[in-house]
Formats: structure tokens, sequence, C-alpha cells
């Protein structure tokens, strides 16, 4: 058993694949984690030193080293779904859960995020909107091909972790 959690950036899919993970007695893995490992520097670094093309490839690899695992929640990044054959190659090779989420709630989380977030930092709440209304007009559509879509809005990671399990 092999799922992908799917969904934009800060949409939970980490937090509820944890426990997901835990309910499922399957190990978790983030995506962002092993792109890391195997590069040796974060992803924030990955993305200045060498742009968002680069750091694309490496995800695109590190999503196919996933091919070969059992027994795992995978929380990927949001933009994975988008680029390459990305999201034919997880509905080939597990069961695909798009975490969705409004866009009001998107701003709200980014809005307190944006400290981390590179991209994000030093934006303006208008800002954050029209970033996060242009994203969801790209992405929503390779989101919506996932197998299952648990609409997240208003509900605690274990909550989330429910409605997969509903659902699954």
């Amino acid at each position: 058993m092999k799922v992908y959690l799917i969904g934009f950036k800060n949409s939970g899919k980490t937090t509820a694949g944890r426990k997901l993970a835990r309910k499922l007695k399957l190990n978790f893995l983030d995506l962002d984690d092993l792109i890391e490992k195997n590069d040796g520097r974060t992803v924030p670094e990955i993305f200045s030193q060498d742009g968002e093309d680069v750091f694309r490839e490496k995800e695109r690899s590190a999503l196919q080293q996933t091919a070969g695992m059992d027994k795992v929640v995978i929380s990927t990044g949001g933009g994975v779904p988008r680029f390459f054959n990305n999201m034919d190659f997880m509905l080939e090779n597990g069961t695909t859960v798009y975490l969705k989420l409004d866009e009001d709630t998107l701003v709200g989380r980014l809005r307190i995020a944006a400290q981390n977030r590179p991209i994000l930092k030093g934006k303006s709440p208008e800002e954050i909107r029209s970033y996060v209304q242009d994203l969801l007009r790209d992405y929503e559509h390779y989101y919506l091909r996932a197998k299952y879509v648990v609409d997240a809005k208003n509900l605690a990671p274990e909550e989330i972790v429910s409605r997969v399990l509903e659902n699954y």
C-alpha cells in the first residue's frame, strides 16, 4: 500500500500524512525531506541557488525513487502534480488523495507561513491572495485527478485522517 497526499502548500499534507501513516501502521515520507537528503541542501537553498527548474528535476527524481517503496504514506510538495508526468506516475504507483482547501483558508495559512517561504516573504495580504488564485487556477485540475478528494476545510488533522479512511 502506497498513498500519495497531494494539495496546495500548507494544506496539511505532512501533518495529516504522519497521523494517517501511524493509523495505518505504515511508514511516512515527506518528499521534500527526501529531496534534501539526496541533495544535501534545504529546499529553499536549492530554489534560491539553482532556481525552480533544477528543483523540479530533483523533485521528479525523488518522486521516482518512491516507485519501489511499499507500506508508505508520502506527502508531496504542492507543485509535484503539475510538472512532468508526475501526476500520471503517482496514479500508476499508488493511491492519490487530494486535500482540498478553499482560497480563504489557504491565504490565511500562507500569510502565517510567509516568513518561512522565500517566495512569499514580504508580500502583502493582497499579493498572497493573488498568488494563491494564480496557482489554484494552474494546479487545481491536476489535483482533481486524484483518486480521492477530501474537503479538508475546517478539519483538524485527525478529522482529515478519518475522512481519508472513510474514502479509502
